[in-house]
Order: structure tokens, then sequence, then C-alpha cells
């Protein structure tokens, strides 16, 4: 199995819905306070839907769009909260960055396949050459962001930001430390790549919205010090939006996320409610 798979597989939380009862009853309850009846909405980056209780949110809108891009935790999120053949209901297969799951299997590939070629004996600095001009090739297919959208009368995004590029990081960490090798180099090249890919992709929500954007990002780790890659930079261009006056904040609220108790990562999510202007 390509790496890239065995890491979506690993993205799969234990007990994950139960353990989230309480953060998503109450995020359910926020998004759908603001909802004006009979709305068209779309949840970005859905997954498994564990934050949110699809189900209840259903009698609320005129159509409820789920957009990620594993068909596989649409289907499941499809299926837990009974919404298989629902006709207001339409499942949408799509990576946020306009790549596609060939593009992250071919990366992993190729370094894999580099790894093979000596193993522990690799040398990292054509291991790096290789992890480099794999990720350019990433990035210039992001070039070409097309999320597919329509346009919606609200549009949610909950704990996004932050897995915008994480599987191209992960992927790497996992072979360097297959190797037991440390590199900064391509991690430095993600984060500098952030704020422009966080830009564009609100640049694409925004337009794809009437009404309301209903963003979540992680304001930080209970009881810990440090900022999320991805969310910080998001809740910065967020601000930038609404200097430029393409947003309106309306109201926000800080939600407590048990992402995963048993390995005490807890996040204190603020989720923030704007008008599109």
């Amino acid at each position: 199995m390509n790496l890239y798979d065995q890491l979506l597989q690993l993205q799969v939380i234990p007990n994950a819905y139960s353990e989230w009862k309480e953060y998503r009853e109450d995020l359910t309850d926020y998004i759908i306070s603001h909802l004006e009846w009979n709305q068209s909405v779309a949840i970005v980056g859905i997954g498994r839907g564990n934050d949110i209780d699809l189900e209840a949110l259903l009698p609320y809108v005129k159509k409820l769009i789920l957009i990620d891009k594993d068909e596989q935790a649409l289907l499941a999120a499809s299926k837990q909260y009974h919404l298989t053949g629902k006709s207001k209901v339409e499942l949408i297969s799509q990576d946020l960055l306009g790549l596609n799951a060939e593009d992250y299997r071919r990366y992993a590939e190729r370094l894999v396949g580099e790894l093979r070629k000596k193993g522990m004996n690799t040398s990292m600095e054509v291991l790096l050459e290789v992890a480099i001009q794999e990720f350019n090739q990433l990035v210039s297919k992001m070039k070409l962001i097309s999320l597919g959208y329509k346009v919606y009368d609200v549009t949610i995004a909950i704990g996004l930001h932050s897995q915008l590029l994480s599987m191209i990081e992960w992927i790497w960490q996992v072979v360097l430390q297959t190797i037991g090798k440390q590199d900064t180099t391509l991690r430095t090249a993600i984060i500098e790549l952030t704020p422009q890919v966080i830009c564009a992709f609100h640049e694409q929500l925004i337009e794809a919205t009437k009404s309301k954007l209903i963003i979540g990002c992680e304001l930080g780790r209970k009881n810990r010090t440090g900022t999320v890659q991805g969310a910080i930079q998001g809740l910065e261009d967020l601000t930038e939006q609404r200097k430029l006056g393409k947003l309106g904040r309306v109201e926000e609220t800080i939600l407590e996320w048990p992402f995963n108790r048993a390995s005490d990562i807890v996040y204190n999510m603020l989720i923030q409610v704007d008008e599109v202007l």
C-alpha cells in the first residue's frame, strides 16, 4: 500500500465520534443559530463529520453540500448521519488545493523509491533534492486551485486550515524517520507557502459564498504555548480580508475541541462568523 494511503488510514481517530459529543453538539447549535431558513450550506473538509451533527443540521437547510478529498470519509459521514439517498444532500470528492490522490501517491512513491535504492545508506542530499523537486511539482499544480464550487448561501470550514498542507510534510517526516534523519528545509518551504495557499483558499470561499462564512481555526493546544501552523495564518488572513472590505465580522466564540484526550491533545477552537460583503 502506498504511504499516502497508509497515512490516510491513520487520520481516522478511534472513538472520535463518542469523545467529541459535547463539542459536536455545541458547534452544531452555534452553526444553526447563524443560519437563515432554507439556505444552501456547504461544508468543506468535512471528513467523517465527527465535529458537526449533519443529521441535526439537515432540517434547517435547503441543500447540504459535503466536500472532502477523501471519498471514503464522505461515505462514512453519510452513513453515520443517515444521509444516504437524501435528495437535498450532495457529496463532492474534491481536494481543496486542486490536487488529487495520485499526486500525493506519486510524491510519496518517489521518496520511498529513493529509499529503496540504498536503505539506511541513502544520501540525505539526494533525498532532499528529490523531495524538493516533487514538492515544486505539487506547488505548480496548486497554482491551478479549482475548488469546483457553485455559489452557496453559507460556507463552513472547521479545523481545516491546519490540514491544507499537512499531508505533504507528514509524508516527508515519515520518510525521514525511516532512516533516522532530520531536516527543516522542506518544512520551511511549506511554512513559507502557507500564507499564499490560505489567501487563495479564502478568495475561493468568498467567491463561492452569498451570505456567511463560518470558519473555525485552532488558537492552540490547551495548556500549551505556541500556535498551530495553517490555523494562525488562516486567522491572520481573515483579518486582512476584513480590512479589504470583503468580510464583515458578525460574531465569534471559543469551543474546546477534545481532539485526542488519550494523547492529551485538546485545542481551543476559535469559531468566527463573517458576512460576505
